[in-house]
């Protein structure tokens, strides 16, 4: 999808968890914004942008960055693999992507950096 300038992918989800539920976010790269709110659900939007003019080549750069999220019993993950980066560790020039996630307000959340693996 185009928006202005921008080629733009969304995904959306949505899963049950309880309060006392957890939220895993495994993610080097990107922007993730967490919210807590009143509801016994995560809801999850995840956004990438490419700022070009090549249908091609937004596709590709969309292409490698995976994001998996998973749901067993009361936890969420959300899991992204960054198969665009250079040597130095950052993105394809003009890709960016956002997460952003609510969760029940007295459940847990967890990041894990890259580092950690």
């Amino acid at each position: 999808m185009r928006d202005g300038n921008e080629f733009v992918e969304k995904t959306e989800r949505n899963y049950a968890l309880d309060p006392e539920g957890t939220l895993t976010i495994d993610a080097d790269y990107g922007s993730v914004r967490i919210e807590s709110w009143r509801s016994d659900e995560v809801d999850i939007l995840v956004e990438k942008r490419y700022k070009g003019h090549r249908d091609e080549r937004a596709r590709q750069t969309f292409e490698h960055l995976k994001v998996e999220t998973s749901h067993q019993e009361n936890e969420v993950g959300i899991r992204v693999d960054n198969q665009n980066e250079g040597r130095n560790g950052t993105c394809s020039t003009g890709f960016h992507w956002r997460c952003v996630c609510r969760y029940p307000k007295h459940s847990t959340w967890m990041s894990r950096p890259w580092m950690a693996r």
